[in-house]
């Protein structure tokens, strides 16, 4: 494993992104009865140097969102975002570029993001032209690097060809070779392997890993999956509606989850042992509106744990033990299977 530097290179201090629903011109000029998806409510990270934190949830929690404000693809409603301790959302035009150039983002489709109009070169040599590198030897050399790194063969039929040319893997391999190809210090994965086959994410999967051991990138891993969730990162952060409801080490979260809701996702996900002993899945209803949060515990509606004490206040998050985290008053204690094994990779 590669060595994790305890010192956090990005911060999140209370961080929120709100979305105003419009309601016609007149209402919004007046003012009345304003509401917001809130997409993001209040969530607190710190991310150590060199670590893979996955960040899981349910479709609406709002974990893409957050890797989107991590990289300024988007800003706060409210909150701070700091990279190596400034605030990115108040960065000189000085620091900007510095900015860009450390935080770098993995999208989720390799068929939509890449310019079918550009060869393989023009693509990956695009974010070191944008950043005023012209000479045609470090461009060639700089993307060359890049893509070996990313597990490609960078001979000059791959680099003239274009995107259409390739294989899904193929393709997100040279996305990721566009997200290495300035050095960055952090890479925001969102769903990177959730649109190729089950036969070669793996392979993407292991070739995080490596950028995270060659390189020393810290990686945001976001995704739906838990079984690669456990095959990759260190830790791991659940998120509902909008906030991290349980975090910390990945072995603990997946084998001694203290939340219901992190413990109903894992008791859904199938599992070949047939002599694994678990809980059923009690999981009640669909994903509350995300403009019309419960009071208190926003899980407590689809809870069966719940009591009258969990509709107010909000619970914090509370400490276990090793740096293991839970925002709820009914912690699950007791271990969630009789085996070691909960999830089965991909």
């Amino acid at each position: 494993m590669a060595e994790i530097n305890p010192a956090p290179i990005l911060e999140l201090q209370d961080v929120h992104k709100w979305y105003q629903v419009r309601r016609g011109l007149l209402a919004d000029i007046l003012d009345r009865d304003r509401k917001y998806v809130k997409a993001v409510d209040g969530v607190d990270l710190s991310v150590a140097s060199g670590e893979i934190l996955g960040l899981v949830g349910e479709s609406g929690s709002g974990k893409s969102t957050l890797g989107e404000l991590i990289v300024r693809l988007q800003t706060p409603t409210s909150g701070k975002i700091l990279f190596e301790g400034k605030d990115i959302a108040h960065m000189s035009k000085q620091e900007m570029p510095q900015f860009r150039r450390g935080v770098q983002i993995i999208f989720q489709d390799p068929y939509s993001t890449l310019n079918p109009h550009f060869t393989i070169y023009r693509t990956v040599a695009e974010p070191l032209m944008v950043n005023g590198i012209r000479d045609k030897r470090e461009l060639r050399e700089r993307v060359r690097r890049a893509l070996i790194l990313s597990g490609l063969n960078a001979d000059d039929t791959l680099l003239d060809s274009h995107p259409q040319k390739l294989s899904g893997g193929q393709r997100q391999r040279v996305s990721i070779a566009r997200a290495i190809v300035l050095e960055p210090r952090v890479l925001v994965a969102d769903e990177p392997v959730s649109m190729l086959d089950v036969s070669i994410r793996s392979g993407i999967l292991n070739l995080l890993d490596e950028l995270r051991r060659n390189l020393g990138v810290t990686i945001i891993f976001i995704s739906h999956d838990l079984s690669t969730v456990q095959y990759l990162c260190d830790r791991t952060a659940i998120m509902y509606l909008g906030k991290v409801v349980e975090i910390g080490p990945t072995s603990k979260v997946m084998h001694n989850a203290n939340h219901p809701y992190t413990r109903a996702l894992l008791n859904a996900v199938p599992v070949v042992d047939p002599d694994v002993v678990r809980e059923r899945p009690d999981l009640d209803g669909e994903l509350p509106n995300a403009m019309n949060i419960p009071s208190g515990c926003r899980f407590a509606p689809r809870c069966q744990f719940a009591t009258p004490e969990c509709l107010d206040p909000e619970p914090a998050l509370a400490q276990q033990e090793g740096g293991h985290y839970v925002r709820c008053i009914h912690p699950q204690l007791e271990p969630l299977w009789e085996t070691n094994t909960p999830v089965e990779s991909n």
